[in-house]
């Protein structure tokens, strides 16, 4: 059941992603304002974070790297392997186009992605259920 509970997750912000495509290929950088709402603006969708929300999904915000934060409803309606937890959607800008992967944190600006401290998943959702299709 959390499975297909994160699954809503993806189909939400599977609008946004071409958004974000399209305005990294032509400003050769993702919107990077400190404030969402101009992030979001910027992309040409809603620019409040809860308005994205669904049936598990409390909120979808794009963060200052392109990544997309979604974060689960802490509701009971949502499974308590998800209940009030984020996962991330990282964009890899590659050769004209963005390829994407699913994981259970933000990565820290500086950090690379095969760092031991980033793949710990401890306390946070368990990346068993991320989609393989998109995990690192």
């Amino acid at each position: 059941m959390a499975r297909a509970q994160v699954a809503e997750g993806l189909t939400i912000a599977s609008g946004i992603k071409p958004a974000l495509a399209e305005y990294f290929m032509t400003n050769g950088k993702f919107p990077d304002s400190t404030k969402v709402g101009i992030r979001h603006t910027a992309l040409g969708i809603d620019s409040e974070p809860a308005n994205f929300e669904g049936s598990y999904v409390k909120q979808l915000k794009v963060r200052k790297d392109g990544s997309v934060e979604i974060k689960f409803k802490e509701t009971t309606d949502a499974s308590e392997q998800i209940r009030n937890k984020n996962m991330f959607l990282i964009p890899t800008p590659t050769d004209g186009s963005i390829s994407w992967r699913c994981w259970c944190k933000a990565l820290p600006e500086s950090a690379d992605p095969a760092d031991a401290n980033f793949l710990n998943c401890d306390g946070k959702l368990d990346d068993k259920l991320l989609p393989e299709s998109c995990t690192l």
